[in-house]
C-alpha cells in the first residue's frame, strides 16, 4: 500500500519523555516494518530523539544544580579552617598555662604538707580559745553559786521567801472565791430591794389615782356636809396608807446603809492587808545590797514572780471597788467621788510596786509567762492617730439615749466629775476608762471606752498622739468635751412623750406603705441582707424622698424609741417601729 502524506505539524519542544518514548518506537517499529520511508517522516523521528535527549540534558543540570548546592557549605568549612587551626593554637597555649598552674598547685600542696607543725598549732589554738570561752561560762555558774551560798549564810532564803508568798496568794485566792460568793448574794438582795422599791412606787401610783378619781366623784354627788365627813375619812386612810409606805422606804434605806457599810469595812480590811504586804516590800528593800550580787537575767526572773503576787494583791482590791459599780444609780453616783480619791492614792500605790517590783529579787524554779512585760506594755507610751470627731460620733449618740433613758439630765454630768473645790484637777486616761464603764454610761466594750477616754483627753489637733494611759487633762475641759459629744439634750416627760406619739402615729398610718416598699427596694439595691433593717442615711433620705415632713424633736424621738428596741443607733429597725408607733395605745 502507498502510504499518504500527513499535513505537517508544528513541533512542541516541551513534550514529555514518555511521550518521546512511545512516539519513536512507533516510527522504529515503522520503519523495521515498511521499506518505504519519506523525508517527513525520518525528520519527525529524529525530532523526537533530540527532544529525549534535550530532556535528559535538562534533569541531568537540575541534578547538578542540587549538588552544587549541597557542595557549597562543605567550600565554606573549608574556607573557615585556618580560623580553625588559629582557635587550636589559643586552645592549646591556654591548656598548657593551666598546666603549669597545675604544677604550682601541687608545689604548694607539698609545702603544706611539709609544714604540718604550722597547721597544728593554729588547731591548738583555736581549741584554747574554746576551752578559754568555757572557763568564763563556768565561773560565771560558779559566782553565781558562790552569791547564793553567801546569802543563805547571811540567813537568808529565798525559795523559803517564794514559798511563803506563793502559800499568801493561795490564802488570797480563798477569801477572793468567798468574797465573791457574798458579793453574789449581796447583788440578789439588792435586786430584791429594787423590786420592791418599784412595786411600793407603783402602789403610791394606784394611790393616787384613786384619790383624784374619788375626790372628783365626792366633788360632784355629795353634800358639803357629806363631803367633810367623807374626805376627813378618806384624808385618814390615804395617811395611814403614805405613813404604811414611808415606813417601808425608810427601812429598805437603812437596809442599803447597812449593806454599804459592810462593804465599806470589807474594802478597809483589804487596805490593811495591802498595807501590811507594803510593810513586807519594805524589809526585802533594805536586802538590796545584800541581793544585788545575783546576775541580771535571774533577777528578771525573780521580778516576774514578786510581780506576779503583786498583782494578785492589787486585784482583790479592784474587784471589792467593783462592787461599787453594782449598786443603783441613786447610791453609787453618791460614791463616785470618794471611789475617785481612793483611786488616785491606788495609782500612787501602783508606782510605789513598779519601783519596788524592779529592786526585789525571788528565786524561781520554773517558767512561767512574764508578768512584768504585761505591766509594762500596758503603760508604755505608743505613737498613735488622733482620735476623730466621726469615730465617736455614733458612740456619743448612743451615749445620749441610754442617759434618756435612764432619765439622767445634761446637768448631772458636772457633779459625775466633781473631784473637789477647785475644777483644775486632773483626770487620767485609766482613770475615766473607770468612770465610762460605771453608771450611768456602763460601756461594755473596752475599745469604746478607750476611744471616748482618748477624745476626752488628747489634744485633737494634731496628727499623731504620743498615747499613754497615764495622760492626764483638767476636769473642765472634759466635761465641756463631753457635752459637745453627747449634743444638748432634754429628757421627754410623759405628756410629751404621749403627744409625740400621738403626732408620730398620724403620720405613719398615712406613709406606712410607701415608706416600707422605698426602704425594701433601698436594701435591694445596697444588697442588703438583713430585711427588717436599714441604714441611718437610708432612712434619713427615704423620708425626704417620701414628704414625710418631721420635727427635729420628734426625729429624736424616733431614734430614742429605735434606741430602746435594738441597742443601735446606726441601724434602723424600721419594721418594728412603725410597728411601735401604729399600735400605739392613747389612755
Amino acid at each position: 500500500m502507498i502510504n499518504q502524506r500527513r499535513p505537517l505539524k508544528f513541533l512542541n519542544l516541551s513534550i514529555d519523555s514518555s511521550k518521546c518514548r512511545t512516539h519513536s518506537s512507533k516510527l522504529s517499529h515503522t520503519l523495521q516494518s515498511s521499506s518505504r520511508i519519506t523525508d517527513e517522516e525520518r525528520l519527525l523521528f529524529e525530532n523526537t530523539q533530540l527532544q529525549f535527549q534535550i530532556h535528559q540534558q535538562e534533569k541531568e543540570f537540575k541534578m547538578y544544580k542540587i549538588k552544587q548546592n549541597q557542595c557549597q557549605p562543605m567550600i565554606g568549612l573549608n574556607v573557615d579552617s585556618t580560623q580553625q587551626k588559629s582557635n587550636l593554637k589559643k586552645l592549646q597555649l591556654y591548656i598548657k598555662q593551666l598546666e603549669s598552674e597545675l604544677l604550682q598547685k601541687y608545689k604548694i600542696i607539698e609545702d603544706m604538707k611539709k609544714q604540718m607543725t604550722f597547721t597544728k598549732f593554729q588547731e591548738l589554738k583555736i581549741e584554747a580559745l574554746s576551752f578559754q570561752q568555757e572557763c568564763s561560762r563556768l565561773q560565771k555558774k560558779i559566782s553565781k553559786l558562790t552569791s547564793f551560798l553567801n546569802l543563805k549564810n547571811y540567813g537568808i532564803d529565798l525559795f523559803k521567801n517564794y514559798e511563803n508568798l506563793k502559800i499568801q496568794n493561795k490564802n488570797l485566792e480563798n477569801t477572793h472565791q468567798i468574797q465573791q460568793s457574798l458579793i453574789d448574794q449581796l447583788q440578789n438582795q439588792l435586786q430584791m430591794y429594787k423590786q420592791q422599791i418599784e412595786q411600793l412606787k407603783l402602789q403610791n401610783k394606784h394611790l393616787q389615782m384613786e384619790n383624784t378619781r374619788v375626790l372628783q366623784l365626792l366633788n360632784q354627788n355629795i353634800t358639803p356636809k357629806q363631803s367633810k365627813n367623807f374626805n376627813n375619812n378618806q384624808c385618814l386612810q390615804e395617811d395611814i396608807e403614805i405613813a404604811k409606805l414611808q415606813v417601808k422606804i425608810i427601812q429598805l434605806q437603812n437596809q442599803m446603809i447597812n449593806y454599804q457599810n459592810k462593804k465599806e469595812k470589807q474594802i478597809q480590811e483589804l487596805l490593811s492587808i495591802i498595807m501590811d504586804k507594803e510593810d513586807q516590800i519594805q524589809t526585802y528593800q533594805t536586802q538590796k545590797a545584800v541581793i544585788k550580787e545575783v546576775s541580771q537575767p535571774d533577777q528578771q526572773i525573780l521580778d516576774t514572780k514578786y510581780q506576779q503576787c503583786i498583782q494578785h494583791i492589787k486585784s482583790e482590791k479592784s474587784i471589792l471597788e467593783d462592787i461599787y459599780l453594782d449598786v443603783p444609780p441613786q447610791l453609787n453616783l453618791m460614791k463616785q467621788v470618794s471611789i475617785r480619791k481612793k483611786q488616785n492614792v491606788q495609782d500612787t500605790q501602783k508606782s510605789q510596786y513598779f519601783e519596788l517590783g524592779n529592786i526585789i529579787d525571788i528565786e524561781v524554779y520554773s517558767k512561767d509567762i512574764d508578768f512584768n512585760d504585761l505591766i509594762q506594755n500596758e503603760y508604755k507610751t505608743q505613737r498613735l492617730p488622733k482620735v476623730n470627731y466621726l469615730e465617736v460620733e455614733l458612740i456619743g449618740k448612743k451615749l445620749k439615749c441610754q442617759l434618756q433613758m435612764k432619765m439622767i439630765p445634761l446637768s448631772y454630768m458636772d457633779q459625775i466629775f466633781d473631784y473637789g473645790d477647785d475644777g483644775s484637777q486632773e483626770i487620767t486616761v485609766e482613770e475615766l476608762i473607770l468612770i465610762l464603764s460605771a453608771e450611768p454610761f456602763m460601756m461594755v466594750e473596752e475599745k469604746e471606752r478607750i476611744l471616748v477616754a482618748r477624745y476626752l483627753i488628747e489634744d485633737n489637733t494634731e496628727d499623731y498622739i504620743l498615747f499613754n494611759q497615764l495622760n492626764s487633762n483638767s476636769v473642765s475641759i472634759i466635761k465641756s468635751v463631753l457635752k459637745q459629744l453627747l449634743g444638748k439634750y432634754q429628757l421627754f416627760s410623759k405628756q410629751e412623750k404621749q403627744n409625740l406619739e400621738q403626732q408620730l402615729k398620724s403620720i405613719f398610718l398615712k406613709a406606712h406603705y410607701k415608706l416600707i416598699d422605698s426602704i425594701q427596694q433601698q436594701n435591694i439595691k445596697n444588697n442588703n441582707q438583713k430585711i427588717d433593717q436599714c441604714s441611718l442615711t437610708d432612712f434619713e433620705r427615704i423620708l425626704k424622698s417620701c414628704e414625710i415632713a418631721l420635727q427635729p424633736r420628734q426625729i429624736e424621738y424616733i431614734y430614742f424609741i429605735n434606741f430602746s428596741l435594738c441597742k443601735q443607733i446606726e441601724n434602723i429597725r424600721y419594721c418594728d417601729l412603725i410597728e411601735y408607733f401604729c399600735n400605739v395605745q392613747f389612755q
